[in-house]
């Protein structure tokens, strides 16, 4: 029916209005030594001047973490030092790190990698500039359980939130 059509049209323009790939082409941008992040809704934009950067690192997880490293890549090249983001949807990238986690309940495979991320967002210096990417399944993909709490503790915890519809 035309409804439907109509319903499944609204819904192809949300997925592709999200897609990582596209958001981070509209939303981050580098002209000369400026880098903008645009800001939508609730946030502000972001402006820096790259010269003032010593490293410009990519740190982060989740669902699309993977294809919104890439798009970093593609927007920056060069410019980005270093990067880890964990996912369970990896993608070629040349100077971020793709590490592959698990979702929706954190693994130790997930922990491990979040590993390296904390590493390299404590290794920033306060003339770095660290890009956040974090998306969906995050909280499954940047498993880091708190002193005292295990991963077991973690799992039990998420399966039974998910259980419950959470």
């Amino acid at each position: 029916s035309p409804q439907h059509d109509l319903a499944l049209d609204c819904l192809t323009a949300g997925v592709e209005a999200a897609h990582p790939e596209r958001v981070v082409r509209e939303r981050v941008t580098v002209t000369g030594d400026r880098l903008r992040v645009t800001g939508t809704g609730a946030t502000t934009d972001h402006e820096t001047a790259l010269s003032g950067v010593d490293r410009l690192l990519v740190a982060g997880g989740g669902n699309a973490a993977g294809t919104a490293a890439q798009a970093l890549e593609g927007v920056l090249g060069a410019r980005i030092d270093d990067g880890v983001v964990v996912t369970d949807d990896p993608a070629p990238c040349e100077r971020v790190r793709v590490r592959t986690g698990d979702h929706p309940v954190p693994t130790a495979r997930s922990v491990e990698a979040t590993q390296a991320v904390l590493e390299l967002v404590r290794s920033a210096g306060a003339d770095d500039l660290v890009l956040a990417v974090v998306t969906g399944g995050g909280s499954a993909l940047l498993a880091a359980p708190e002193q005292g709490l295990s991963l077991v503790d973690l799992r039990e915890t998420t399966a039974g939130l998910l259980a419950s519809g959470a």
